[in-house]
């Protein structure tokens, strides 16, 4: 998840990690790690209830606006909102 939310942040787009929707093979508290590190420096962290309300609120968000989303032992998806 951090390499394909860091390549989509290189590739100009503002990325979004859904908190509750990834975790890591590695322990909770790398993940948390990972998570705090990525809100710092180029990534929104959020849980999914807050990504639904920003995408159905109607309010403009900053494009191209990109979910990075990924489960244990599955691969990522992204979807990109216009």
């Amino acid at each position: 998840m951090y390499s394909t939310t860091f390549t989509a942040a290189n590739l100009g787009y503002t990325p979004v990690v859904v908190s509750d929707c990834v975790a890591s093979v590695r322990g909770e508290d790398s993940h948390e790690m990972t998570l705090e590190l990525m809100a710092l420096s180029f990534a929104w962290v959020m849980p999914g209830d807050e990504v639904v309300k920003l995408l159905t609120s109607g309010q403009s968000t900053p494009l191209p606006l990109i979910a990075v989303t990924s489960a244990v032992n599955a691969p990522p998806t992204m979807a990109t909102y216009a």
